[in-house]
């Protein structure tokens, strides 16, 4: 394929912001995902891995100036007409919206989702703000990446799993696709990993900007995701699907339903410890 791009010549950024009110992973659970997936870049293809660490508080990142309007449209969402809080069980819904409104919204505080969406919002942020002060002079011919601090779980779980060892356009957005709806359609992007030169990613932000702006006068409870995936649907042509392929041998089946149980397992198990802990 052209404009591909060496495995070993990759620039990874992660981060973690703990966020106590958060229901749908316990502290525990991020930090064991934090060492797995530190794990998995350690053995990837890259050469000479350096680890550089930046210290940001939560109350800094760059999505700030959208939140107050993104949590005025969750409320005007549809969520909030005809479903009682206590009638609506979440855990069984595919659409994120309805997630983001009961789950993280309204159960767990307004706070919490500003909190959350000042995370998942200023990831595409966050990688051109660090490139371009740290990175600039490294980047002509690198592929840049998000990877969330726990992407290490979808281990397994696809026949091309394995980021690290992709063959990727540079010039393109390059994504898995999500598992989740967004207005009664499954996500075409999951923003666990992201991946692109400088180039692209600026051109994702600029319009990523524009959505953002645009979802603020909406009625929806967005995430970052659903803001991409607005992007896609007007310009599908800067992104590059990994693939949806969720097909796996009998050994990763039998891998894959294990490492879902032992997760499961140290999820409560850190649970119960936060609960002791407080």
């Amino acid at each position: 394929m052209k404009n591909q791009i060496a495995s070993n010549n990759r620039i990874y950024i992660s981060g973690y912001w703990k966020i106590k009110s958060n229901k749908k992973k316990s502290e525990g659970v991020y930090l064991y995902g934090i060492k797995k997936t530190l794990k998995l870049l350690k053995h990837s293809a890259i050469n000479n891995i350096k680890l550089t660490v930046i210290n940001r508080e939560l109350r800094t990142l760059p999505a700030k100036k959208y939140i107050k309007g993104l949590i005025e449209a969750a409320d005007s969402s549809l969520f909030n007409k005809n479903i009682e809080l206590d009638l609506f069980d979440y855990s069984k819904s595919q659409e994120k919206g309805a997630i983001h409104y009961y789950r993280d919204l309204k159960l767990a505080g307004v706070e919490n989702y500003q909190n959350l969406l000042l995370v998942w919002l200023s990831k595409i942020f966050l990688v051109d703000e660090i490139i371009t002060e740290r990175y600039s002079k490294e980047t002509n011919d690198s592929i840049i990446s998000w990877v969330d601090c726990t992407i290490e779980w979808v281990s397994h779980t696809r026949s091309n799993w394995n980021f690290t060892k992709q063959n990727l356009p540079i010039n393109k957005f390059c994504h898995y696709s999500g598992s989740l709806h967004y207005m009664g359609v499954r996500l075409p992007i999951s923003a666990a990993f992201m991946s692109g030169n400088l180039s692209v990613w600026k051109e994702i932000k600029k319009k990523y900007i524009h959505e953002l702006e645009e979802a603020v006068l909406g009625a929806y409870p967005h995430d970052e995701e659903t803001i991409l995936t607005n992007i896609i649907y007007k310009k599908p042509e800067l992104f590059y699907s990994i693939g949806t392929s969720r097909l796996v041998s009998y050994v990763e089946y039998f891998n894959k339903h294990m490492s879902f149980i032992l997760k499961r397992y140290t999820y409560y198990r850190n649970r119960v410890n936060d609960f002791i802990d407080n």
